[in-house]
């Protein structure tokens, strides 16, 4: 084989194992994309989750707030007007000099000396089996004083 025969044969060789490396590194970005857009996806998914968890902890953390003040005597009324104040979603307020505040601070602040009421039944309730006996002794003893007639 010829000097010439050889630089080709060696230029074959050398072009071919380029173009394997050209192609492998076609098949690498190919699979660094793909593993870029699943990334991507992740990331995406991830913050969607995140905002979730922030907004069910938000409605958690009012519906708490809610609930202790209702216990504490607040009307209900009044717990279910500012319910929806406190789950905008902003939860602060700009006050008159300027500082901005937590909602939930200030509404507390006001629910704290606001007149209480005490909430729930005086007395004892009758259990339904106790109401059962009383309702069928009232229909037995009418059925009888009929049939003596």
């Amino acid at each position: 084989m010829g000097p010439a025969r050889k630089e080709t044969h060696c230029l074959r060789n050398v072009n071919g194992a380029v173009l394997r490396v050209e192609r492998m590194s076609l098949k690498e970005r190919e699979r660094l994309a793909k593993e870029n857009e699943d990334v991507k996806k992740l990331a995406e998914d991830s913050a969607a989750e995140a905002v979730k968890l922030r907004e069910e902890k938000r409605v958690a953390t009012v519906t708490a707030f809610c609930d202790r003040h209702s216990a504490q005597g607040v009307p209900p009324a009044v717990i279910e007007k500012i319910k929806p104040i406190l789950l905008a979603d902003s939860g602060t307020i700009k006050l008159s000099d300027g500082t901005d505040t937590d909602v939930m601070k200030v509404f507390s602040e006001v629910l704290e000396v606001m007149p209480k009421v005490t909430l729930g039944a005086v007395g004892q309730q009758a259990k339904p089996e106790d109401r059962a006996i009383e309702l069928a002794d009232d229909i037995a003893a009418r059925a009888n004083a009929r049939a003596k007639k």
